[in-house]
């Protein structure tokens, strides 16, 4: 036993040795120390002669130090085996031409794709070898080569990969779209492998060149491959309506099992701001669609829609037609997301509170998954928060924070309990559901709770009655309500009455938001320029500089001074929520690739 106890330890030892003596030969290439590395991989490779990399990193010290006929020595001797890797006869190629003997190169470079002849499968090892020394026309040989007698071999990737390199845009589209024919899993990766070199095409030429190949595709053959890559090509453009042709076209052929892919293309042009093709799609689901979820959903995103530019008509329009769609699918499997929009309209647009009171509550009443039931809770606590109704709305959300404890919809239940308690001036008692959330899983609940506990805890220090802060609470709720010149005024007031208090940056702030929501630039812009003078370093300075810059940005066209307070965000704030952002924005405006 002592014995093997011996041996093991005399092998790891010895092990150990040699795993140090391969890094410590690393750190000497890689400092360019390389006789000394040349003499540690000599070693190395005299104990353990299989190990190829050792002899690859012998032939590259001697290059280096252009011991050329050394090397050519070692390769030559290697290749008297008829039996010897193809890779020799390119390393000996590559050692001619660091000679400038390129003649001599081409014939073993070669002789190495000659050996594809008897084993066809090494035709990667060679391509990807010929890659990695930027030798690409050799390693298209050997790809193109390798597929003439072996078609079934996974190389067009690689191929592709190395017309890009080449900047054959042309061949490197054409390469990925005969992929996908082979392989129609393949997409994703061929999607992957496309994508860069639309993102940096700023002449808009390779856009050309891939929707004219995608094109030609799709009237060559009817597969619906090519319609689903031009959709997301031109959505990449951001040209939802050419997107719109693609998908119809798919819907047309592959029928209701493509909705979602609808659904999908809307919503992404909604957030891209082109309204207008939104409705479309929208209005194309409601007239196609045969299952009530999407039917539903399309609807609904119409009446948002309309909603935008709200007037009394529109108002009364939208209620006969939520009213019908509720009469119509109430009862269905998916009335608990029409009841949650339809009490939204009742409470926010229609004014009718005993409306929307109702009709979620009966929503609630019903047999439904817990989900769904907590959705429908939280809608109504936050519209009884709306109408000042702080007590029920607390139950409401005390019900849901407790049925989803380990839950992020939990956590923003017992966030919500801490803002309404805020509202009511329970100040302790939001504080004390706020620090629960100091460690919640949604980072956004975190830094609102985080907000609002500073708030509460910095601004009842210097006041005990807490004067200024139940004021703000009352502001921050009529901004809720939209009754914004209100909440205006009552941060005059208390900009006015507690000049030099915690509180001042917080009411600065948020009325330069409300300025910000009235199309009040200047103003806003006078807000947050007095929180950065008077109150740099608090913890709005980062909240400030980074709307202030977008200001500058967008409505007060002043692109330079944005790139400043981004600037300034980037180095002087690096813990910012904003920083990622600040980040992106800066290196936009300097002309940056961020891509």
């Amino acid at each position: 036993m002592r014995y093997v106890c011996f041996l093991f330890l005399l092998i790891f030892s010895s092990g150990s040795l040699f795993s140090q003596q391969d890094i410590l030969a690393k750190q000497y290439l890689d400092e360019g120390a390389f006789e000394k590395a040349l003499s540690m991989y000599q070693v190395l490779y005299r104990e353990m002669p299989t190990q190829i990399d050792f002899f690859q990193k012998i032939i590259l010290c001697h290059q280096q130090l252009e011991q050329y006929d050394k090397a050519e020595v070692l390769l030559k001797e290697k290749l008297e085996n008829p039996n010897v890797s193809p890779l020799y006869y390119i390393e000996l190629g590559y050692n001619f031409q660091l000679q400038e003997q390129t003649d001599e190169a081409a014939k073993y470079y070669d002789k190495a794709i000659g050996k594809l002849q008897d084993i066809p499968t090494y035709a990667y090892l060679i391509g990807y070898t010929f890659q990695q020394k930027s030798l690409l026309d050799y390693a298209v040989r050997s790809y193109k080569e390798g597929l003439e007698l072996a078609p079934s071999q996974n190389l067009h990737l690689n191929l592709a990969r190395v017309y890009g390199e080449m900047g054959d845009i042309e061949e490197m589209f054409n390469t990925y779209l005969d992929l996908i024919v082979l392989n129609p899993e393949s997409q994703r990766a061929v999607v992957s492998g496309i994508y860069p070199f639309l993102t940096m095409d700023y002449s808009g030429v390779n856009v050309s060149i891939l929707r004219r190949q995608l094109i030609k595709r799709s009237q060559e053959t009817a597969d619906i491959v090519w319609n689903e890559l031009l959709s997301w090509l031109f959505v990449q453009q951001q040209q939802y309506g050419q997107a719109f042709l693609q998908e119809r076209a798919i819907y047309k052929r592959s029928g209701e099992t493509t909705i979602s892919r609808l659904e999908e293309l809307a919503a992404v042009a909604m957030d891209g701001g082109d309204r207008d093709n939104a409705r479309i799609i929208y209005e194309f689901i409601v007239a196609n669609a045969y299952d009530p979820e999407p039917l539903i959903n399309a609807k609904l995103k119409l009446l948002t829609l309309n909603l935008e530019n709200v007037s009394p008509t529109v108002v009364e329009r939208s209620y006969i037609e939520f009213k019908e769609l509720y009469e119509q699918y109430g009862d269905s499997p998916f009335g608990w997301h029409l009841e949650i929009e339809y009490g939204n309209f009742l409470a926010y647009y229609k004014g009718d509170f005993a409306s929307a009171n109702r009709l979620l509550k009966a929503g609630i009443e019903r047999v439904r998954p817990r989900r769904h039931q907590a959705q429908l809770k939280m809608t109504l606590a936050a519209i009884l928060v709306f109408y000042e109704h702080f007590n029920e709305a607390l139950i409401y959300y005390s019900q849901v924070q407790k049925d989803f404890k380990n839950d992020v919809l939990g956590q923003e239940a017992r966030f919500k309990i801490a803002q309404t308690s805020f509202y009511k001036g329970d100040f302790r008692w939001a504080e004390n559901q706020l620090d629960v959330l100091k460690s919640s899983t949604s980072q956004l609940i975190a830094n609102d709770a985080l907000q609002l506990k500073l708030l509460i805890s910095d601004n009842s220090l210097q006041d005990s009655l807490k004067t200024a802060l139940k004021l703000y609470a009352k502001a921050d709720l009529l901004a809720l309500q939209k009754k914004t010149d209100q909440a205006i005024a009552v941060l005059d007031e208390i900009l006015a009455n507690h000049k030099g208090e915690s509180i001042e940056d917080e009411a600065l702030f948020k009325q330069a938001q409300l300025f910000e929501n009235q199309s009040k630039y200047d103003l806003a812009q006078s807000n947050y320029l007095k929180i950065l003078e008077y109150f740099n370093g608090d913890i709005l300075s980062d909240d400030a500089l980074f709307h202030l810059a977008k200001l500058y940005e967008g409505e007060l066209g002043e692109p330079n001074k944005a790139l400043e307070l981004y600037e300034r965000i980037l180095l002087g704030h690096p813990d910012s929520i904003f920083y990622v952002e600040a980040r992106k924005n800066y290196r936009k405006l300097r002309g940056d690739d961020i891509n």
